[in-house]
C-alpha cells in the first residue's frame, strides 16, 4: 500500500500520528500542520486526516490552538496518538491526544 501525501511548503512544521479507529475498523493518519506566518497567539493549526479505507485525505477543524513539540506523536494508547504540547499563552505544557472516533483533539 502506498499513501500519497504532499509535504507542506518551507516555512511550515508538521507532526503526524498513526491511529486505529475501532468504531470503523479503519487505520488513519492524523497530520497537524502549522505555517510560520500563522504562528500567532490563538491561531489554529491545520489538521488533516487520512483514512486507509477511503484512501484519501481531508481537513478537519482544530478546536484548541496548541503547539506540538514533536514531528511525530510521542506515544499511541488504544489506537490514539498522544503528543507533548503546550497551549498558546500558557508557560506550562501538557499532553494532548487525538480522539480517533470523534475526530477531535
Amino acid at each position: 500500500m502506498t499513501i500519497r501525501w504532499s509535504f507542506p511548503n518551507q516555512g511550515s512544521h508538521s507532526s503526524i500520528g498513526f491511529c486505529f479507529d475501532s468504531l470503523r475498523s479503519d487505520y488513519k493518519i492524523a497530520r497537524v500542520v502549522r505555517f510560520d506566518e500563522d504562528v500567532e497567539i490563538g491561531s489554529h493549526p491545520r489538521v488533516e486526516l487520512y483514512s486507509v479505507s477511503t484512501d484519501c485525505w481531508r481537513e478537519i477543524e482544530a478546536e484548541d490552538p496548541v503547539e506540538l513539540l514533536s514531528t511525530k506523536c510521542d506515544t499511541i494508547v488504544n489506537g490514539e496518538p498522544y503528543w507533548l504540547a503546550y497551549p498558546y499563552g500558557h508557560p506550562v505544557g501538557g499532553v494532548v491526544w487525538f480522539d480517533v472516533g470523534k475526530e477531535v483533539f
